[in-house]
Order: C-alpha cells, then sequence, then structure tokens
C-alpha cells in the first residue's frame, strides 16, 4: 500500500508503512514484527502502541502528500524535458531544412542566370548571322567558326577514314554510323544557328552507287558555298 493504514484485531494491530516511512516507523515501533505473505508490519495491540500510531499517521500525513506531490513534479519534470528535448531536436531538423532549401534557391537561382547568359550569346550568335551585312570573307569565317565549334571536319575526317581502310565486308556498316552522325550534326546547326548546310545533308542523305572519296571532296568544296540563312523565327 502506498499510504500509512493498520488495521486493529483482538491482540495485535498490522500496519502498512509507505517505503519513505519505514525507518521512523521502526525507531518508534522497535519490537514490530514484518509479515512477508501480507507485506505489513504487525504491533501488539496496546493503548501506548494505539496512541503513538494515531500521533504517528497525523505527522505522517503531510510527509505522504509531498512526496505525493514530489512525485508529481518529477514525473512532469521529466514530460517537460522529453518535451524541450523534442522541441529542440525538431528545431534542429528544420534548421537543417531551411539551410537545405536556401542551398536549392541558390543553385538554382545560379543555373538560371547561367541559362540566361548562354541564351543571350546564343541569340546573339543567331542574330549576327541573321543580320549580315558583311562581305563573303567575313562570312566564310563565321561559317566556319560554326563547323569548328560542331567539330564536323572531325567527322568528315573520319568518314574518309573508313573509305580509305575499310573491308569492303564492314564499309557499309560503318558508312551508315558516320553518315548517321553527320546528319544530327546538320540537324542540330540547322535547328541551334538556323542555318542549312545543304552539303553536310548532302553527305548524310544521298547514297551514290559508287560513294568514294572523290565524291566526299566534291561535296564539301560546296560545304561554305551551298548555305542558306533560316528565319530564326520559324
Amino acid at each position: 500500500m502506498s499510504d500509512f493504514s493498520y488495521e486493529i484485531a483482538l491482540d495485535e494491530i498490522t500496519v502498512w508503512v509507505p517505503f519513505v516511512l519505514r525507518r521512523f516507523f521502526m525507531e518508534l515501533f522497535k519490537t514490530a514484527k514484518w509479515s512477508g505473505e501480507i507485506q505489513a508490519h504487525v504491533v501488539t495491540n496496546s493503548a501506548i502502541n494505539l496512541f503513538k500510531l494515531e500521533q504517528f499517521e497525523k505527522a505522517s500525513k503531510d510527509v505522504t502528500d509531498i512526496k505525493a506531490e514530489v512525485e508529481e513534479l518529477k514525473q512532469a519534470a521529466e514530460e517537460l524535458e522529453y518535451t524541450i528535448l523534442g522541441i529542440e531536436e525538431m528545431k534542429k531538423e528544420l534548421a537543417e531544412y531551411k539551410r537545405a532549401h536556401e542551398k536549392y534557391i541558390k543553385d538554382n537561382k545560379s543555373i538560371d542566370l547561367l541559362k540566361q547568359m548562354y541564351e543571350k550569346l546564343h541569340s546573339e550568335a543567331i542574330a549576327e548571322f541573321h543580320g549580315l551585312n558583311s562581305s563573303s570573307s567575313e562570312q566564310r569565317a563565321k561559317l566556319e567558326g560554326v563547323i569548328s565549334s560542331y567539330n564536323v571536319m572531325d567527322q568528315v575526317m573520319d568518314l574518309s577514314e573508313i573509305l580509305h581502310h575499310s573491308s569492303p565486308a564492314r564499309l557499309q556498316t560503318r558508312l551508315d554510323s558516320i553518315r548517321a552522325s553527320i546528319m544530327k550534326l546538320y540537324e542540330m546547326i540547322r535547328d541551334e544557328m538556323r542555318l542549312d548546310f545543304r552539303a553536310l545533308r548532302r553527305l548524310a542523305q544521298e547514297v551514290p552507287g559508287h560513294f568514294d572519296q572523290e565524291e566526299v571532296d566534291g561535296i564539301m568544296a560546296r560545304l561554305y558555298i551551298d548555305v542558306e540563312v533560316l528565319n530564326p523565327h520559324c
């Protein structure tokens, strides 16, 4: 039992004493016997023992009440500590989320700025081609710059290499592969720079009866001549 109480029988009194009061109880009732069966102390039923029990009960009432309050306060403190720890943990998680979110926004702003710069430069380059009022030599230099930036000549050299060194059994397969790459470059230049290099298209699309280096050279001779500047808004 958690509270002090006792029961009076004919010859003895059974007393239930809270643990916090047992030391004081044993000092007052030195002859009390412990009964493990009922978990209580047993004292002789006498007038003096009844008087002492009544006084002990009055004195201990405040102690048990205070102990109950202390236990309640202890539990409240533990709950408060748990709540505070939970709040601190949540604050850390929110701070980490905030840092990650701010970094995401910063990174995306940087990407957006790079995109804007690229689009501006790209638009200026296209506008320059479509506003050509320059000499043919200057125009050719600009066209050569486009061809160089898209590594077109590397593909043409690979094509020549295939024509010179491929075995007849592998020739067609390798030709198909390299001409598909040239077509991809042609379409990129057409769509991005709005320039139609018809010689590249012929190189990629036409299939002569005897496709050889002489025919490649003939087509490439018109690379910078047979060029159409497309409408930039189409």
